[in-house]
């Protein structure tokens, strides 16, 4: 479990069993029974005591059944303390496709130690305002050793919202308003038992 900076020894374990995960992500122990939700490429860097997050481009991300054409991916950017998110920031909303060109970088004005990126990627389907959760992965910024000199680069395995270090996240928060739609059964189960 993610606890205020601190990872408790058994659940950094769990990201030996996956493949393919990027620079300091963190994964809970759900991650072992989800899918893959397709991959971000992000890069990370200290600026002057700032973090800039550049949101390059995602890779292989799933269309809903529901819907004949693709979305048109976007992405929510949270710096988190715990479970408290302390800034927030979002890109602008690409083309439709499953695999979009982002390239924005986001800078944030918060100190990033002892944090947690979270990076969530939505489709905007253009129905009814209807924005679809996508995918969501977290990054232990300790574990990056960001200096002003270099980037880290990488790309980051996408999940459902329940395969995260903290149970209840700031995805499932944003989940919560009427225009958002999950593809993850486990969190409407989750959603209902805290009614």
């Amino acid at each position: 479990l993610w606890s205020g900076g601190l990872k408790l020894p058994h659940e950094h374990q769990f990201a030996e069993f996956i493949e393919g995960l990027g620079t300091g992500q963190l994964v809970g122990r759900q991650v072992l029974a989800s899918p893959c939700h397709g991959e971000i490429q992000v890069g990370i860097r200290d600026q002057h005591g700032l973090i800039e997050v550049e949101i390059v481009r995602a890779r292989n991300l799933i269309q809903k059944a529901l819907y004949k054409m693709p979305p048109a991916p976007y992405v929510k950017v949270y710096l988190l303390d715990g479970k408290t998110c302390v800034e927030k920031q979002r890109t602008r909303t690409t083309r439709r496709t499953l695999d979009p060109l982002i390239q924005q970088t986001l800078t944030f004005k918060e100190n990033y130690r002892d944090k947690v990126l979270q990076i969530s990627i939505w489709g905007d389907y253009g129905k009814l305002d209807r924005k679809v959760f996508m995918g969501v992965c977290q990054i232990n910024l300790e574990e990056l050793h960001l200096n002003s000199s270099a980037q880290v680069l990488d790309w980051f395995k996408l999940f459902s919202a329940n395969s995260l270090m903290n149970n209840y996240t700031i995805v499932q928060q944003s989940m919560k308003g009427k225009s958002s739609t999950t593809t993850n059964d486990s969190y409407n189960s989750f959603k209902n038992s805290r009614s």
